[in-house]
């Protein structure tokens, strides 16, 4: 070798060692102010033919990546918005959706969708996904992540940092506050005690115990009716609830369903309140936490029918207000069944999950118990009217249809060819009624 060569070859080699060492990988899972890898994704919808593509493909002036999945209703009611600021934002705005979720199951699920409110996703998807969660790692979705066009991660946040006016500061180059999201969440178990020993520690002995608190970020807001065999006791657990909602756990019934879990729906519940802003936790659809509570309540097994009643004294130990139960006569929407046999089940393999959600019902062998409840207390219960069941079904059913779940006239219609009615129909029903309570004067 030609000995002038050597500094030559030297230099080179130490460059690249040099280089080497400038290119070190960041750190996982990704922070604010890390630089995202370009890294290689594969089964993307409405993007290329084949779907493929790498991270840096998709930088712009910002890009949201956004996480999120079938069985998350913030996240699917978010998509329009999202498709809105893409089109505000043109050239400088890219979206990118994640999921975990197979290509088949999106696909599957953007046709339902198409068909029952004709509405398309044109956004990118990121399908089957493994690498971007690895990424930013994260307990609960949805999961925004703000990159630059860097490729530097600027924020993290929840949905409600995602508007028109947050990223065209963004654009602007203001100094932007925004809320950051975390899923460290609390050391936890929900079949432990809240706040005893730091919920860690020699719980075993403990027979009584009741628990009020205000908002605590980091828990989820949940409820659940427990029964723990081994300690003989049962637990009421109500996090991250608002006023309203406490009372109509408290009010409902432990022998109704779910043990009394889902409450007195809000169209059998009238505030006579003059300012509801401290009652109701969603205010022009948005969420605060700061009106929310946290309680438990752990009672040995004997006493489980005195659960309700203990809570409902709780609650009137804190809460400034007078509880009244009485019947009405009003508009309801009622589910009529001409001939079970058309729906009552003919036997087969039970469909144990995935079997009733917002685009529709497919249900083999299926309690009907459990359709009433999804309609009760989650698809229909924001309407002002209260749902009933008059059918007689007890058993089991088969049911295979396609439709909005939210919208009634829609579902109706859809019920029709299992000889059911779904209409508005008038009744006297049970009605929950939280007033200010009255202070005598002396």
């Amino acid at each position: 070798m030609n000995p002038r060569l050597y500094p030559c070859l030297l230099l080179v080699y130490i460059q690249f060692i040099a280089s080497a060492h400038g290119q070190q990988p960041e750190s996982l899972p990704l922070k604010i102010g890390s630089t995202c890898p370009n890294v290689k994704l594969n089964n993307i919808l409405n993007y290329s033919p084949d779907g493929v593509a790498s991270l840096h493909d998709f930088s712009g002036e910002l890009l949201l990546i956004d996480f999120w999945n079938t069985r998350c209703g913030v996240c699917i009611s978010s998509f329009p918005k999202l498709e809105k600021l893409q089109e505000k934002f043109a050239g400088k705005l890219k979206i990118l959706l994640v999921t975990y979720e197979s290509d088949t199951i999106i696909q599957r699920f953007f046709a339902k969708r198409q068909k029952a409110k004709h509405i398309v996703t044109t956004l990118p998807v990121v399908t089957g996904d493994t690498t971007l969660k690895h990424l930013f790692k994260h307990t609960f979705e949805p999961h925004y992540v703000w990159v630059d066009k860097q490729n530097v991660v600027r924020f993290i946040t929840g949905v409600e940092e995602i508007s028109e006016s947050n990223i065209a500061a963004f654009f602007e180059g203001k100094n932007l506050s925004l809320k950051h999201k975390t899923d460290e969440g609390l050391p936890y178990t929900f079949y432990r005690p809240l706040f005893v020993y730091g919920n860690g520690g020699n719980a075993d002995q403990l027979m009584y115990h009741s628990v009020l608190s205000g908002y605590i970020e980091g828990l989820p807001s949940i409820v659940g009716i427990l029964a723990d065999t081994a300690k003989s006791y049962f637990t009421i657990k109500v996090f991250n609830a608002d006023i309203r909602h406490l009372y109509q756990i408290a009010y409902n019934d432990v022998n109704s369903e779910g043990s009394g879990m889902f409450g007195i729906p809000s169209n059998r519940t009238m505030l006579q309140v003059k300012d509801t802003s401290d009652i109701v936790s969603t205010l022009e659809g948005v969420w605060h936490g700061s009106r929310t509570y946290c309680y438990e309540l752990i009672v040995p097994r004997h006493s489980k029918g005195e659960m309700k009643r203990i809570m409902q004294e709780d609650l009137k130990r804190y809460f400034n207000l007078d509880v009244t139960i009485k019947k009405k006569k009003m508009k309801c929407l009622v589910l009529r069944c001409e001939d079970l046999s058309v729906v009552s089940s003919k036997g087969g393999k039970n469909t144990e999950t995935n079997y009733i959600n917002a685009l529709g019902v497919d249900m083999v062998n299926v309690p009907f118990k459990n359709l009433l409840i999804k309609l009760k207390h989650e698809y229909l219960k924001d309407l002002p009217y209260p749902f009933l069941d008059e059918t007689g079904i007890t058993g089991n059913i088969d049911m295979k249809i396609d439709a909005d779940m939210y919208d009634w006239k829609v579902l109706s219609q859809a019920l029709e060819k299992y000889g059911m009615d779904l209409s508005l129909r008038e009744r006297e029903v049970e009605i929950l009624i939280l007033s200010e309570k009255q202070i005598p004067i002396e």
